[in-house]
């Protein structure tokens, strides 16, 4: 549907814009905190889907992460279409949900993002890597290829989480 395409587009213009915003009200104009930037970022996705957030609570457990706007960037797209994917296709229409988002560093010094639903769940045998969908395929290009990082799957009983972990230095600049 052509509104929900222009929906879609409109919150990836919007979370670049973002981070630029965050990065000039802060003192170093080469990072950002990442809890700070993507607290705001959920609450422009949740106000985009309009009704269907109101079903849905955001839960965030969240570190205060500094990192480079170069990870910013990518960091907001990537949760941006993991955020939009759980509000267009977890839950059934009228169904309460629950949207979990959680940001920290891990044992390894890795930066760890995690955004998990309890709703219906991926179908059985569902390859996110191979779904053809735009979303899916950009989180994947921007964990992988933009972070040097993972992006996986990891199995739950009801819901779907996924999980991203990049290094800092990871970053690969495009030329």
């Amino acid at each position: 549907n052509l509104l929900e395409i222009f929906k879609e587009t409109e919150n990836r213009i919007r979370a670049m814009a973002l981070v630029h915003e965050k990065l000039y009200q802060g003192k170093d104009l080469s990072r950002v905190d990442l809890k700070d930037y993507l607290e705001g970022l959920l609450h422009l996705i949740a106000r985009s889907y309009g009704d269907a957030s109101q079903e849905v609570t955001l839960d965030t457990h969240m570190d205060s992460v500094s990192t480079l706007i170069d990870h910013a960037i990518p960091c907001g797209l990537l949760v941006n279409e993991l955020i939009s994917n759980c509000f267009k296709h977890a839950f059934t229409p009228g169904q309460k949900g629950k949207i979990s988002v959680g940001l920290g560093i891990d044992d390894e010094g890795e930066i760890k993002i995690t955004v998990a639903d309890n709703g219906i769940g991926m179908p059985v045998g569902f390859d996110y890597r191979q779904a053809g969908t735009f979303g899916l395929e950009s989180a994947v290009a921007l964990a992988e290829h933009q972070l040097l990082g993972t992006i996986d799957l990891v199995p739950t009983d009801k819901g779907t989480t996924f999980q991203v972990r990049f290094k800092e230095t990871g970053y690969k600049e495009r030329i």
